[in-house]
């Protein structure tokens, strides 16, 4: 009898066992279809913002007071130079307050409106008592930078307001020719070119040595990526140096733009 009550009991705690691990595996999966539901959601979340900042940026000089207020604190750090691809996939209006940011840190009192509307709505703006000696070397060259990127912008529209690619202008310009003009490639004082076979090539030279580059470009993405060695001969010495690689992101008629800030007069 003892040992018919002890196995009754012994399968009672059993059935109890296994009921509560199956509650517990529930629980489990349910917390995780939870928790990946909230993913997917802040996801979602996260692309309609960002959809509605892009629309707002578009229209940048016509919104009220509270969509203003409603946009991100676009302001670049002062006296930090400019991040490689800082300007990538930026647009326009969004590249001008950036810009901007750098005056309205310093006290500058916009005269244009919309800009000026914009910068009223951050705390951190105080206009008044600025003077251009505020601005760093390196303020400076970010600000100019910043502005010849715009300004590459407008000249890549087509008279039918259709935006030209960099591609298309990058095609239509071959062959094209760029000499050393720091921070760009260097060219050791020689003019080097695309070409349109997607060759780079360069030679020159002056009494003793001689100095010739070779490489190639390629579009991706619309982007263009390059590099080329440079090999430089002498009497008692021969050496290569690579240079690159290197990404054309805009292009003008006077400037390539590379993905590094550096604008490059060709």
């Amino acid at each position: 009898m003892v040992k018919i009550l002890s196995l009754s009991l012994s399968l009672s705690l059993s059935v109890i066992t296994i009921i509560i691990l199956a509650v517990s595996l529930s629980s489990c999966g349910k917390k995780e279809a939870s928790t990946s539901g909230d993913k997917s959601t802040a996801t979602t979340e996260k692309k309609q913002s960002s959809d509605s900042i892009d629309k707002l940026i578009d229209n940048a000089e016509n919104l009220t007071e509270a969509e203003y207020k409603s946009l991100p604190d676009f302001k670049y750090p002062l006296n930090q130079p400019l991040l490689g691809d800082f300007t990538m996939g930026k647009k326009k209006n969004l590249l001008i307050l950036y810009r901007n940011s750098i005056f309205a840190q310093n006290g500058y009192e916009f005269k244009t409106k919309w800009i000026r509307d914009y910068f009223i709505t951050r705390p951190w703006y105080k206009p008044g008592g600025f003077k251009q000696e505020m601005l760093t070397k390196i303020d400076l060259e970010n600000i100019n930078t910043l502005k010849k990127i715009e300004d590459s912008m407008d000249a890549n529209a087509s008279n039918s307001g259709t935006p030209r690619t960099v591609e298309d202008v990058f095609m239509s310009k071959l062959p094209i020719r760029f000499g050393s003009n720091p921070p760009c490639p260097n060219t050791f004082g020689f003019a080097i070119g695309f070409n349109k076979d997607k060759t780079i090539e360069g030679a020159g030279g002056a009494s003793g040595w001689g100095f010739s580059a070779k490489g190639k470009w390629e579009i991706q993405n619309n982007k263009i990526d390059f590099s080329y060695d440079v090999t430089i001969t002498s009497q008692s010495d021969h050496k290569i140096e690579k240079q690159g690689p290197f990404t054309i992101i805009k292009m003008d008629d006077k400037f390539f733009y590379l993905s590094n800030g550096a604008a490059c007069r060709y």
